[in-house]
């Protein structure tokens, strides 16, 4: 793929489209998996991680008769144009900082991507702009069916899925949605919600997710375990006892503030305009 086409155009998840799209940035499920007889990456050799590559690459080319991946080796790649990819969220920090054979599959449009030799072998990520859970599971799904019928994935029929990090044992799912809560910060009800969500086994993590930083008051709302639930489970939880609740809160926190903080609101929007 030409980094310079991809810069030039918007992918679908940030077109500020999807339900709740005034406070839900985007959807997003990702599915942690690695080949089965292949070392895992904190064990793998730099050869090794190149075979696992190279192994991958040509599974991703037996689906791209169907399925409109492009791939980018990212090994050569500029740290600017790493930035870039790590910017649309289309892969992470850390494989972007990584060393030997690692790439990317994507979707033109974005929506689908799949990084190699991340933290895992494979990371299939959905993404769409909005609250659109069950359509990223579907759509995610789709695509690890496919990956399956030319890969054999590690897998335990104790334990599930296996993975480097034991937070993502068992399904290897995680869903994660990205949200605007300026309102919950202003009216310091953001750790309100915070202990709702960890009561829950949820986290509130920042603009990269783990580790991260919040930015413009962007959080990430995911599932913190994938052991002993379904995906089905982890993603009911999120879509009907977390993300409604934290949706309400954050309606009525912009509609205090926009009532009894007119003069603030209109001092701080005024100050960032002139900035």
């Amino acid at each position: 793929m030409d980094i310079d086409r991809l810069a030039g155009h918007v992918g679908e998840w940030l077109r500020g489209e999807g339900d709740e799209a005034d406070i839900v940035i985007s959807t997003r499920v990702r599915l942690a998996r690695n080949i089965d007889g292949r070392h895992f990456l904190t064990k793998a050799t730099l050869e090794q991680k190149g075979e696992i590559e190279t192994v991958i690459r040509k599974r991703l080319d037996e689906i791209s008769k169907s399925d409109p991946f492009e791939y980018i080796p990212l090994a050569h790649l500029n740290e600017v144009d790493r930035t870039l990819l790590v910017e649309r969220h289309l892969i992470s920090k850390e494989l972007s900082a990584g060393t030997g054979e690692r790439g990317l599959a994507l979707y033109p449009n974005e929506t689908v991507s799949i990084m190699i030799n991340e933290e895992d072998h494979l990371s299939i990520q959905c993404i769409h702009p909005g609250l659109q859970l069950k359509r990223a599971h579907s759509d995610v799904n789709a695509i690890d069916e496919r990956m399956e019928e030319h890969v054999a994935y590690a897998f335990s029929d104790r334990f599930g899925f296996l993975t480097a990090c034991p937070t993502n044992l068992g399904t290897g799912a995680r869903f994660s949605v990205m949200m605007h809560l300026p309102g919950l910060r202003i009216t310091r009800g953001f750790e309100q919600v915070r202990n709702a969500c960890e009561g829950l086994a949820l986290a509130i993590r920042g603009y990269h997710g783990e580790g991260s930083n919040t930015i413009a008051d962007l959080y990430q709302l995911s599932n913190q375990v994938t052991l002993g639930y379904t995906e089905e489970d982890l993603r009911t939880v999120l879509e009907e006892e977390c993300i409604p609740t934290v949706i309400e809160s954050e309606r009525s926190a912009r509609m205090s503030i926009a009532q009894e903080q007119v003069a603030k609101l209109d001092d701080r929007v005024f100050r960032a305009r002139g900035i």
